[in-house]
Parts: structure tokens; C-alpha cells; sequence
């Protein structure tokens, strides 16, 4: 993809098609945040949102913000936050409520890491919100999941648990074995959080047969973590 990309890019570059080479830059950003090279990835995606400023393409330019939240978020969490209230605007402006959604649930998640718990929590129930209305189960799902996520982290853990349990099941019935799995690791944490270890179990052994699925190697670090448990 790199590769290609790169002689998309030189092209775009030879043509004055800024279009094209925000696109090219977005696109080579996104292989380098798969690989795990933030420091490109970063470098990339800006040169795309600086080259979508004077497009008139605000859809386009929003998901490029939002791409760039996924890996300033491990580091420059505030950053992050910064992009995701950007795209958030973008997105209304251009009355796109799926994007809409998607940038809340990302300000949810980035202002939980960031200790900003009832903002948090007001932007992902917004998030969910929105997906229901759009008749959207699987981003409904993750919403869920996000919602879920910051009641933890706010010691609610009863309404966690109701919360995870909605994600898991709204995911694992649009056929997403992986989000799933991930979403039910996260509830037996929660579980293990309130005192309850052999909820906590169930939801792992649940985790990792949705793992088995996908092929997912996580499927034995969870395994292992159930053994853990039983040790004396």
C-alpha cells in the first residue's frame, strides 16, 4: 500500500490535483498507524488536513481529523481531543449525524482519558443515541460499549455491566465476532471490579470462543488470565 501510494502521491504531485493528494496523504497515513509508525502516520495526516482546508470537501476533511485522533489519542490525548471537537463541527455543519455520532463517541472516549468523566459520558449517550435513531446496530453497539466504558471508570459498575452486556449482544448480532470479544473482555474486568469473579469468567470463556473465531491470538491471553483465576 505504501508503495503505491507513493507513486499515486508523486502523480497527484505532477497534476496539481490537491484532491488527490489529500487523499494519498490520508491513505499512506492510515498504513503507517496500522504498522505502528505514529511519527509518520502524524506527519501524514496533517499534511492532509492542511491540503483539505480549501477544498470545500468538509466530510472528507472531518474524517481525516478524525484518523489523526486515533494515533495522537496514545500519546497527546488532549491533541486528540482538539481534532475530534474539530471533525465533530465539520460533520454537523456538513449534516452528516453518522459522522456526527462517530466524532461524539470518540470525544467520549478521548475526554474519559483525559479524567473528564460526566462529559464524557453526556457524549457517548448522545453518540448512542444518534446510532439508534439511524437504525445503526453495530455503531449503536460500540456507543454501548464506549457508554459502558466511562461508568467503569466512574465506579458505577452495575450500570457497566448492564451497558457491556447491551454492546455484546447488539455487536455479536451484526456478525462482529472481534468487537465482541473485546467488549466482553472489558466486561469481565468489570466484573472483577464488583467483586464478582465467576461472572467475570463467563464473560472471558465468551471472549475467547469469539476470538477462536476470527483467529484472533488474544483468544490464549484471555484463556490464560481465566487460568490465572484459578490458581491458588
Amino acid at each position: 500500500i505504501l508503495r503505491t501510494q507513493a507513486v499515486a502521491l508523486a502523480a497527484a504531485g505532477r497534476l496539481g490535483d490537491r484532491l488527490a493528494e489529500a487523499r494519498c496523504h490520508n491513505s499512506i497515513a492510515r498504513a503507517h498507524a496500522r504498522l505502528g509508525r505514529d511519527g509518520e502516520a502524524v506527519e501524514h495526516f496533517e499534511r492532509a488536513v492542511e491540503l483539505h482546508r480549501d477544498l470545500g470537501e468538509p466530510v472528507l476533511r472531518a474524517h481525516v481529523h478524525l484518523g489523526l485522533t486515533v494515533t495522537l489519542s496514545r500519546t497527546r490525548p488532549d491533541e486528540a481531543l482538539s481534532h475530534t471537537l474539530h471533525a465533530l463541527e465539520l460533520f454537523r455543519q456538513a449534516g452528516d449525524v453518522g459522522g456526527e455520532a462517530r466524532a461524539l463517541n470518540n470525544s467520549g472516549w478521548l475526554r474519559a482519558q483525559l479524567g473528564e468523566y460526566d462529559d464524557a459520558l453526556a457524549d457517548c449517550r448522545r453518540a448512542q443515541r444518534l446510532l439508534a435513531d439511524l437504525g445503526y446496530a453495530q455503531g449503536e453497539g460500540h456507543a454501548w460499549d464506549s457508554v459502558a466504558h466511562v461508568l467503569h471508570l466512574k465506579g458505577d459498575y452495575a450500570q457497566a455491566v448492564a451497558c457491556f452486556e447491551r454492546a455484546a449482544e447488539l455487536l455479536r448480532d451484526c456478525d462482529d465476532p472481534h468487537a465482541a470479544a473485546e467488549t466482553l473482555v472489558r466486561l469481565g474486568e468489570t466484573h472483577v471490579a464488583a467483586g464478582d469473579v465467576a461472572a467475570a469468567l463467563d464473560a472471558w470463556k465468551q471472549a475467547a470462543e469469539f476470538f477462536d473465531i476470527v483467529g484472533d491470538a488474544q483468544a490464549a491471553k484471555v484463556r490464560d488470565r481465566i487460568v490465572s483465576f484459578h490458581r491458588p
